[in-house]
C-alpha cells in the first residue's frame, strides 16, 4: 500500500465546469487543492480518511482550492480532471482509493474504500470517477 504523492495539483477548469459541484460550504479543517473530502455531520468539509469502514471514509469529491478552517470551499465531484502529480509517477489506468490518512489517495484498496474513487489517466493526471459513500 502506498499513498500517491499530491504535488502542486492543478484543476482542469474545462472539466470542473461540467462536474457536479457542492458550493456554499465551509471548511471544517485546513484543506489543500485535490484533497479527497467529505461533508461531515456539522455540514463542514473535512478530509476523507479510509483507515476504517465508517463515515470518515466517505468521499464526496475533491477540494477545489486551498482553504483554512472556516473559509468557504467548493467540492468537485465525478468527472473533474486534475494534474495531481507533476513528477509523473502515476501509472495510467490504475485505480486510486481513499487512503488511510487524512485527505490522501492510495494505489491499493483500503479498509474504508475497496472500490476506488479515481483513475490515473496519464503519468501526471487523474479523473474522479465516483464518490465513496
Amino acid at each position: 500500500m502506498a499513498q500517491v504523492a499530491r504535488n502542486s495539483p492543478d484543476l482542469d477548469l474545462k472539466s470542473a465546469r461540467k462536474a457536479p459541484q457542492l458550493s456554499g460550504l465551509k471548511a471544517g479543517a485546513d484543506l489543500e487543492t485535490g484533497m479527497p473530502v467529505r461533508v461531515d455531520s456539522n455540514g463542514e468539509v473535512v478530509p476523507s480518511n479510509a483507515s476504517a469502514d465508517d463515515a470518515n471514509a466517505q468521499m464526496d469529491g475533491i477540494a477545489a482550492r486551498p482553504a483554512t478552517a472556516g473559509e468557504p470551499i467548493t467540492v468537485y465531484g465525478p468527472g473533474v480532471r486534475l494534474q495531481y502529480n507533476r513528477s509523473g509517477s502515476l501509472t495510467p489506468g490504475s485505480t486510486l482509493f481513499v487512503a488511510a490518512a487524512d485527505g490522501e489517495l492510495d494505489d491499493t484498496s483500503t479498509t474504508g474504500d475497496s472500490t476506488g474513487v479515481a483513475r490515473a489517466i496519464s503519468e501526471t493526471d487523474i479523473v474522479i470517477l465516483r464518490p465513496n459513500v
